[in-house]
């Protein structure tokens, strides 16, 4: 997730600009519409959201709320515009916009825009989330089981990886079926109601003892409770 940001603007020009402003080392993953957009956000980790306010039917907005909570994280965002509308800015600050980017933009002010709200960010974003039964490396995509003095390395795909990290940052919290569907299969056709149930018990084997955090409450959904084990 280092340094890793997601455009979406249907301008492919405004991509080339982001590109020549920030070089190498800030990496953009561009999508030209809100679906596809949606799909990169689920598949990769992104410290910041770039959306332009026309996607199509859709205005920027209005889909904030679908990329809020993508993959267990409070995403960040920036607006881009090219208009000058105030009531707009005042509802998106009032939903957590950072900023808005007026177009057009020369590219070092856009450069420091972006490099600053990316050091506002990695200052308060937790890289590691750890507990007493294991710790998850979020910008390295790994998860490590406790075993006493012991790190034992956990195996997980994407989907399991997301799914663990949606539980950990809403612990205690009961998620129902459909939410958590929403927030990770959402955009896969090919998913099915028995696709959770697979991924959830292959999660529990892989996090062995610590898999019984993970509980399933009938006709709600499932619920992780951290000091499971204590009990």
């Amino acid at each position: 997730m280092e340094n890793n940001i997601l455009l979406i603007d249907d301008d492919e020009e405004i991509y080339n600009l982001f590109k020549l402003a920030l070089g190498p080392l800030i990496h953009i993953d561009y999508a030209k519409d809100y679906e596809q957009g949606l799909k990169l956000a689920k598949e990769n980790r992104h410290l910041l959201y770039i959306l332009d306010l026309n996607l199509g039917e859709k205005l920027g907005l209005g889909i904030l709320e679908e990329f809020n909570g993508i993959n267990g994280q409070k995403n960040n965002f920036l607006i881009l515009t090219g208009e000058n509308h105030i009531t707009d800015e005042i509802k998106g600050h009032a939903l957590g916009v950072r900023e808005y980017l007026k177009k057009p933009l020369p590219p070092k002010l856009l450069r420091a825009i972006i490099e600053k709200n990316l050091a506002s960010i990695k200052q308060v974003s937790p890289q590691n989330f750890e507990n007493d039964f294991l710790r998850i490396n979020y910008s390295g995509h790994s998860v490590q089981l406790k075993d006493g003095n012991k790190l034992i390395p956990c195996q997980l795909t994407l989907k399991e990886f997301n799914l663990l990290s949606l539980f950990v940052n809403n612990p205690n919290k009961a998620l129902s079926r459909e939410f958590i569907y929403k927030e990770l299969w959402a955009d896969d056709s090919q998913a099915n109601p028995r696709t959770i149930d697979m991924h959830l018990s292959s999660l529990r084997k892989k996090l062995l003892h610590h898999g019984s955090a993970i509980q399933t409450i009938r006709s709600v959904g499932h619920r992780y409770v951290p000091n499971m084990d204590k009990e």
